[in-house]
C-alpha cells in the first residue's frame, strides 16, 4: 500500500536513557579484548581470512509503560510537496584495527525501532522518506480494515499513540519510548487518506554481524536485460480471469509460473508457492506463501489471506528458493522477490510496478537504455514510459554524484567470500516522481536476503497519485 525512500533515522537507547537527536553514527572504537571480563567474550563462527572480535552483550533497554491509544480528530488536508532537509549521511562502513587483527562491525538489519528514515514536514508531522523492508514499518496493520501494509516515501506521520508529531525528532523520541506497541496515524503520500496503522516494535533493535571484507569484485549486467525478464516476470504474475467469491481466494495465476521465468532460480523441493488474491474496492493486492508439495488446497486466512492450518507452511516465499550460485542470479532474486510481493496487484495495490529500471541517467541519455514495465490500461495513469528527459528542469539530486556523466547505472553484483549485494537504479512517478537506489544484501548460498533498502537519489518536480 505504501513505498519507500531516502535518509536515515537513527534511534537508539542506552542504560535507561533516550536518545533526544538524530545524526551520523560514529566509527567503532577498537575493542580491547584484554580488557573485557570472561562473560562477555562469546566466541564467533571464525571466517576464513577475517579475524572477528567478541560479540558484546549490550544491557536490555528500559521498557517503559505504554502511552494510551487516544485517536485525536486529524483534519485531512490535501497532500502538498515537501521540501526535504539535506541528507544524514552515515559515514562508510569501516574496520577497526583491534589487539589481534581487523575487528569489522556489525552491520544493522535496519535502523531504531521501526525501520525508517524521517525528515520535519511543514507544518507539522514527520515525513517518511527512507523504509527498510525487512523492518517494522513494512509490516503494519490498518485497524479500519484489518489490511496488512507498509510505509511507503511520502507518506505523513501525523500522530503516534494519539500524541501530536510536531518534528521528525518528535516521533523518534516517541518511538523509542513506546512499548511494544504503536499506532501512528499517517496520511497516504498516494490518495491523501488518513489511516491509523498499527505497528508492532522490537524492545531492541536486531543487529548481524557480518564480516566485511576488504576487497570485492563485481559484475556489471546490461539493464535492459534485467528490465526484458522484468516484463516477462511482470506479465507472468498478472491474474488472469475474474475474481470469484468474497475476501481472500485462490488465486487463479499460479505464482509456480512467475518463478519459471527466472532461468537460475527455481522452488526448493519438497515446497510448492500458492497464492491468494483480494479484491478490496480500491484495487487488487495479492499474497504469495510456501506449502510442502502434498499438502491440500489450503484455506486463506480472512484477515491476512495466509492459508491457515498447514503444516510446515513458510511465509516469505524466498526461504524456498534456491539458485545456481551465479551473479546473475542474486540480481534474478532480487527482481523476484519484488515480484512476489506484488503478486496480483491491480491499481492502488501496486507500486513496484510503477517502477523503470535504468541503464543510465534519464536526465542525460535518452531512453535510459532500458523498457518500461509491461503496459496495461492503466497506462496513462502509471506513466509508463514517461521517463524524464534531457533537459527537464526541477529536479534535485540528493547524491549530486549520480548526475555525474561517468556515474556507472546499469545494475551490479557484489561478491565476496561472505556477502553478495545487488544494487540496481529506478525511477518512478508515484507520489512525488523521484530515481531510487535499490541494495538488496544476501549471504552466499542463501536467496532470501538479509536486508532490503530503497534510497531515494533525486527528485523531481512532478506528484502523481491514483
Amino acid at each position: 500500500m505504501y513505498r519507500f525512500s531516502l535518509m536515515v533515522c537513527l534511534l537508539a537507547a542506552a542504560s535507561g536513557a533516550v536518545a533526544q537527536t538524530i545524526g551520523p553514527v560514529a566509527p567503532a572504537a577498537p575493542v580491547d579484548l584484554a580488557s573485557l571480563p570472561a562473560v562477555i567474550q562469546s566466541p564467533v563462527i571464525p571466517t576464513a581470512g577475517v579475524i572477528q572480535g567478541p560479540t558484546v552483550v549490550l544491557p536490555a533497554p528500559v521498557v517503559l509503560p505504554p502511552a494510551p491509544i487516544v485517536l485525536p480528530p486529524i483534519v485531512q488536508t490535501p497532500a502538498t510537496p515537501v521540501i526535504i532537509s539535506p541528507p544524514v549521511v552515515l559515514p562508510p562502513v569501516l574496520p577497526v584495527q583491534g589487539p589481534t587483527g581487523v575487528v569489522y562491525p556489525m552491520v544493522p538489519s535496519y535502523p531504531g525501532r521501526l525501520g525508517v528514515a524521517l525528515v520535519d514536514h511543514q507544518p507539522e508531522g514527520a515525513r517518511v522518506v527512507r523504509v527498510w523492508l525487512d523492518s517494522p514499518a513494512a509490516r503494519l496493520r490498518d485497524l479500519a480494515t484489518g489490511q496488512l501494509c507498509r510505509l511507503d516515501p511520502g507518506d505523513v506521520i501525523l500522530a503516534a499513540d494519539g500524541i501530536q508529531v510536531q518534528s521528525a525528532a518528535h516521533l523518534a523520541q516517541l518511538i523509542q519510548k513506546a512499548g511494544d506497541r504503536m499506532v501512528l496515524t499517517v496520511r497516504d503520500c498516494w490518495t491523501g487518506r488518513i489511516a491509523h496503522l498499527l505497528a508492532e516494535l522490537p524492545q531492541s533493535r536486531i543487529t548481524i554481524r557480518i564480516p566485511i571484507p576488504p576487497v570485492e569484485s563485481r559484475k556489471i549486467f546490461p539493464a535492459l536485460q534485467v528490465a526484458q525478464v522484468r516484463r516477462r516476470a511482470e506479465q507472468a504474475r498478472q491474474i488472469r480471469g475474474p475474481l470469484v467469491g468474497e475476501g481472500w481466494i485462490p488465486s487463479p495465476t499460479d505464482p509456480m509460473d512467475l518463478v519459471a521465468v527466472f532461468g537460475t532460480l527455481k522452488v526448493r523441493e519438497p515446497y510448492r508457492l500458492v497464492a491468494h488474491v483480494l479484491d478490496w474496492g480500491g484495487g487488487w493486492s495479492g499474497r504469495v506463501v510456501a506449502v510442502p508439495s502434498d499438502a491440500k488446497w489450503p484455506a486463506s486466512d480472512p484477515a491476512r489471506g495466509i492459508p491457515a492450518n498447514v503444516p510446515g507452511l513458510v511465509e516469505d516465499p524466498m526461504e524456498v528458493i534456491q539458485g545456481d550460485g551465479s551473479a546473475w542470479s542474486y540480481l534474478e532474486a532480487s527482481i523476484l522477490q519484488r515480484e512476489l510481493r506484488e503478486f496480483g496487484a491491480e491499481w492502488h495495490g501496486r507500486s513496484w510496478s510503477t517502477h523503470t529500471i535504468l541503464g543510465a541517467n534519464p536526465l542525460r541519455v535518452p531512453g535510459a537504455k532500458t523498457i518500461p514495465p509491461h503496459s496495461d490500461e492503466h497506462h496513462e495513469d502509471f506513466g509508463k514510459g514517461q521517463l524524464p528527459w534531457p533537459g527537464d528542469e526541477g529536479w534535485r539530486w540528493f547524491e549530486p554524484a549520480m548526475n555525474d556523466p561517468a556515474a556507472q547505472w546499469d545494475p551490479v553484483v557484489y561478491i565476496s567470500p561472505n556477502l553478495i549485494r545487488v544494487v540496481f537504479y529506478t525511477y518512478s512517478p508515484l507520489g512525488q516522481e523521484g530515481i531510487y537506489r535499490h541494495e538488496d544484501v544476501y549471504r552466499p548460498g542463501h536467496y532470501r536476503p538479509v536486508s532490503t533498502t530503497m534510497t531515494q537519489i533525486a527528485e523531481g518536480p512532478r506528484y502523481m497519485v491514483f
